[in-house]
């Protein structure tokens, strides 16, 4: 099931995480997906989220959409590690026959707890998210099943379309205004990961740290010095709360510098 070694605490954590989400869904439930860091053999327990899609085989009510982020949540508030989960939850009809932006129907995340907790959360609209397009990509490519029908089964084929436009939504909001500041290792890391699949071809899925690695021979040399320092903060066993800035300061110039380079070629 797991793509590498992973620690203990973490697959009990998820494997209860997902018995979880079984219980609240039972019947309904098709299955289960891991993906993202995790799922490609590049999880930082001080860095990485658990990325997850869980489908469903009909429309979810309110009620169950809510009993599925109070189960998603408790899991949250016993997670071993710093990062949370991320979970969307989407129909079997959207994720065979798949549309751009895809609908969902529900979404977890750190910046939900709170409302879903206090209860606060609207579990009564249908939304869209152009992030699916990669998420499901990834699933297909790279993914990996913790319970339910095969992935084959349940995703059927995302035009590359949908996935570049997916990529580099997320690229755009990375080079807006000052963004990079707020979460530069992140930032940059998923700047490589956008340019290696337009350079190389859409076919590719490539991890942060796969991407990386590939920019160090690509990008120009004054850039790589910030790469190399990314990668390695990204890379670190160090346990830091405050995980966008590693903790540390960065750069201002060297990073809008690169900033500026990016938005040349994206």
């Amino acid at each position: 099931m797991w793509p590498k070694e992973v620690d203990v605490d973490i697959t009990s954590w998820v494997e209860s995480l997902v018995a979880g989400i079984a219980d609240v869904l039972g019947d309904e439930l098709v299955g289960v997906y891991l993906h993202g860091s995790l799922a490609m053999g590049g999880y930082y327990r001080p860095k990485s989220d658990l990325d997850l899609l869980i489908v469903c085989s009909t429309p979810l009510g309110p009620a169950t959409r809510e009993q599925t982020a109070r189960a998603l949540l408790t899991a949250s508030d016993r997670r071993p590690t710093i990062g949370d989960v991320e979970a969307s939850v989407l129909q079997i009809a959207h994720t065979r026959r798949f549309s751009h932006p895809s609908p969902f129907e529900m979404h977890f995340s750190e910046t939900h707890s709170e409302a879903i907790r206090t209860g606060r959360f609207d579990y009564t609209i249908q939304h869209t998210d152009p992030d699916l397009a990669a998420h499901c990509t990834v699933v297909r490519s790279r993914g990996c099943r913790l319970l339910g029908e095969d992935i084959g089964n349940v995703f059927g084929q995302i035009p590359h379309e949908a996935y570049l436009d997916s990529i580099r939504g997320d690229l755009l909001w990375i080079l807006q205004d000052e963004h990079l500041l707020a979460t530069p290792f992140y930032g940059v890391l998923n700047a490589c990961r956008v340019f290696m699949v337009l350079e190389r071809g859409p076919e590719l899925v490539p991890s942060k740290e796969e991407a990386a690695l590939w920019a160090l021979e690509w990008a120009p040399i004054v850039h790589q010095t910030l790469i190399r320092q990314c990668l390695a903060c990204y890379r670190s066993s160090v346990n830091v709360t405050e995980r966008p800035t590693h903790g540390h300061a960065w750069d201002r110039s060297r990073l809008l510098g690169f900033r500026d380079w990016a938005r040349t070629i994206s």
